[in-house]
């Protein structure tokens, strides 16, 4: 009897198991607590974080990405239901040169990797489920040029973006090559930026080059998930943005497939980018693409666990949503820059407005949900069946089957959440909004209290210059001099104005003091209200 040859797709992506039914939601992960793991592990006296990372900007990258989530997904909703229908918006949206974040908006579609529903866009789903499927030698045949530019035309056209689009396969396999190397160049940043490309390689590729992991020809290694570069390139790799994430952990699971596609231009495309391909020379990324890429893939059966199933990951939501003793540098500065933003009156009045709004939504919302949950009782069996069977026909879109249709999986909609499910997210997340509003009336304190030093030095300013007003006023009426005369004159226009913004300043900081003690009053009762929320249901 034969034995199949192990697929390594099936170790890259994994079907749910019977008690998680349906996949969970890809989110967001705080860098903060990441940064402080990866600040651990690092060699403080040769390896600092500030070296390769911008922290502020990974920080604001990931708040925006909080404020936008509701809004993206109202978007991606609206562009399924349009290809569904075959509708188009006349908006002229294209794939080929937007970014990838715009892209996964109105031309992706969902699949599950690791349990993980993750954003595709529709060209690569459909590129890499052709490529495994009928394999694939890149320098065997080049593409036809008119046959590849009449898919492009097809696959950057909306509203379908290539759904419903056939390949002539396995004939045109060099031309469904050529399309997704030339979507991935046409990229206008690579998957990884830079400055993560330079971490990854300096922190992790480079110990194991000096080590000769690369080197020993047939050795085979077996990684450990507690391996320090193991570790370090999961955190990395976790700071990425949500879409590129969830691209480089699909194609990675196609160069476990066709390990032949490492040393190619896919290769270069994923890791380097177009700058890679204009001038390989730039800045040496290019000769690197190769060895990272096989570095990664030696190791990702590792590195997938420990993205999804590792302590440093799992708990990444849990950290994020907790107050946390502030014992490193990277949170000093993140505090630092929290009282200096809270620094003026009225932003502080129109975030503490803000923050309440969205604290009364939540609640809106918290209702709704639990509304929702008392008429599903009846139907979650029936859809946790359906919802199962769609995973594991769908999970990953690498059915070797022709009759797998892109448009269905796409245009079913996912199963309600179990109960369960929601009773844990429930908590955390109610334990991080109120940890955030406890932070934030905190700031108001610092805000007031910044404000009411300010007022005292204006006050001792005023007083300065009218004491040096009558001292001057008392020798020009001894000397009576022009000179003393002018500068008299000066001095008194610079008390008058003193004068005017203490009065304006004294007024906007009493109006500003008495609205900023009625929204702390508001939010300390949402804050009691959510406390007895969280007691009554037995959180």
């Amino acid at each position: 009897m034969l034995t199949s040859h192990p697929n390594p797709w099936d170790r890259a992506v994994s079907t749910p198991s019977e008690a998680q039914s349906r996949p969970r939601r890809l989110e967001n992960a705080d860098p903060r607590p990441l940064l402080r793991s990866l600040n651990r592990l690092l060699d403080s006296s040769t390896q600092r974080i500030p070296d390769f990372l911008d922290v502020d900007h990974l920080i604001a990258l990931y708040e925006r990405d909080i404020m936008e989530r509701e809004d993206r997904d109202m978007l991606k909703a609206k562009a399924r239901r349009e290809r569904a229908r075959d509708r188009s918006s006349s908006s002229n949206l294209t794939v080929f040169g937007s970014s990838l974040r715009e892209t996964t908006l109105y031309a992706s579609t969902i699949t599950v990797l690791s349990g993980f529903e993750h954003d595709i866009p529709i060209i690569v789903f459909r590129c890499v489920k052709e490529l495994c499927r009928h394999g694939c030698v890149p320098h065997k045949r080049a593409p036809d040029r008119h046959r590849l530019l009449a898919l492009i035309t097809a696959f950057d056209a909306e509203p379908q973006f290539g759904c419903k689009t056939a390949f002539k396969t396995p004939s045109e396999i060099p031309e469904v090559y050529g399309l997704l190397t030339t979507y991935l160049f046409a990229l206008p940043e690579p998957l990884i930026s830079s400055d993560i490309f330079e971490a990854l390689w300096t922190w992790c590729i480079m110990p194991s080059l000096r080590n000769t992991d690369l080197k020993k020809v047939g050795h085979r290694r077996t990684f450990e998930p507690t391996d320090s570069s193991i570790r370090i390139c999961q955190i990395l790799l976790r700071l990425l943005s949500i879409p590129s994430f969830s691209l480089v952990v699909y194609l990675m699971g196609l160069f476990q497939r066709l390990p032949n596609l490492i040393s190619d231009d896919i290769g270069r495309a994923v890791l380097a980018g177009a700058g890679s391909k204009a001038d390989p020379a730039s800045d040496g990324r290019g000769e690197r693409v190769s060895t990272m890429l096989q570095w990664l893939v030696d190791r990702w059966d590792v590195i997938v666990k420990a993205l999804f199933d590792g302590p440093d990951t799992s708990s990444v939501s849990r950290l994020s949503r907790a107050p946390t003793k502030k014992n490193d540098n990277i949170e000093d500065d993140d505090n630092e820059s929290d009282v200096s933003s809270a620094s003026s009156c009225s932003a502080l009045e129109q975030r503490l407005q803000d923050f309440t709004r969205e604290l009364a939504e939540e609640a809106q919302r918290e209702l709704k949900r639990r509304n929702r949950q008392a008429t599903m009782t009846q139907t979650l069996p029936a859809e946790s069946k359906r919802s199962s069977k769609i995973t594991q026909d769908n999970d990953s879109g690498y059915d070797s089957s022709e009759d797998t249709n892109l448009h269905v999986h796409e245009a079913a909609p996912p199963s309600p959440p179990q109960c369960n499910d929601d009773q844990e997210l429930t908590h955390p997340q109610a334990l991080r909004r109120i940890s955030l509003l406890e932070r934030e009336l905190e700031r108001s304190d610092h805000a007031v209290e910044e404000a009411i030093t300010k007022t005292f030095q204006a006050q001792s300013q005023i007083k300065e210059l009218e004491a040096r007003l009558r001292v001057y006023e008392g020798r020009g009426q001894q000397q009576n001099s022009v000179p003393r005369l002018e500068l008299r004159l000066d001095d008194k226009r610079a008390t008058e104005d003193w004068h005017a913004i203490l009065h304006s300043d004294t007024d906007t900081l009493k109006r500003q003091l008495a609205e900023t003690q009625k929204e702390r009053d508001k939010a300390v009762g949402l804050v009691q209200e959510m406390k007895e929320l969280i007691q009554a249901h037995g959180f």
